[in-house]
């Protein structure tokens, strides 16, 4: 017949192989929970880029006839209106046979500038496709553009992430630039194209075309 203490030590050892069944099945219920809940994570992630791409797409296309103007000094204006005004200035610099029509134009919603810092860009809806087109060609046709004795820029109003997208790119232009047999541009919203001798390359990661460009070219220095 078992004694007490034996008796005792088996209920002891009774309660712990159920506590460690206990704590292996709350650490088993855990894990669970844990990956689904990572699963659901992950097809939130999943969704909200989906959803930021779309509102991206969406903003390009409500600014795909804008143009920017960088470098026109606050007050030359004189009093005329903004769109006159931007319409007159695109004539001049482009040399554009007629004035181009502008839905509306002015100044980016900003504080005014202080006189050391660079003037607000001007925003303009170009009316027809055809004119917009026109107006980035010769833009971009010209090394330099000037209006009243000073540099400006004339550029896509893109939305502020596609921006930084292609602006990413910019050291591997650097490489690229003035490479015999090189061409390259970059595709909407934010697509590097490179030709070259051995054909054509596409990239949307700024490293990976990083990486072939010193690959292919040389260094960036």
């Amino acid at each position: 017949m078992p004694s007490k203490k034996q008796g005792k030590k088996d209920v002891a050892e009774g309660e712990s192989a159920a506590e460690t069944a206990g704590s292996m099945e709350e650490a088993s219920s855990t894990s669970n929970a844990v990956t689904k809940l990572q699963a659901h994570v992950k097809s939130l992630t999943e969704q909200v880029s989906e959803l930021t791409e779309k509102c991206i797409d969406l903003e390009g296309h409500s600014k795909r006839q804008n143009i920017r103007i960088a470098g026109i000094r606050e007050g030359l204006e004189n009093g005329q209106g903004a769109r006159e005004f931007v319409a007159k200035l695109l004539m001049e610099v482009l040399e554009l046979d007629e004035l181009p029509v502008l839905d509306r134009a002015h100044r980016a919603l900003r504080s005014r500038p202080e006189d050391s810092d660079p003037p607000c860009q001007f925003i303009a809806w170009v009316h027809h496709g055809h004119t917009m087109e026109n107006i980035m060609r010769k833009a971009s046709s010209q090394r330099k553009l000037t209006f009243n004795g000073r540099s400006i820029q004339i550029f896509r109003d893109y939305p502020s992430a596609v921006v930084n997208r292609r602006a990413a790119f910019a050291r591997v232009r650097q490489i690229l630039r003035d490479k015999p047999g090189v061409k390259f541009d970059i595709l909407y919203p934010a697509k590097l194209r490179v030709t070259y001798s051995e054909g054509e390359k596409l990239f949307t990661d700024a490293i990976e075309a990083w990486k072939f460009a010193i690959e292919q070219f040389g260094t960036d220095k």
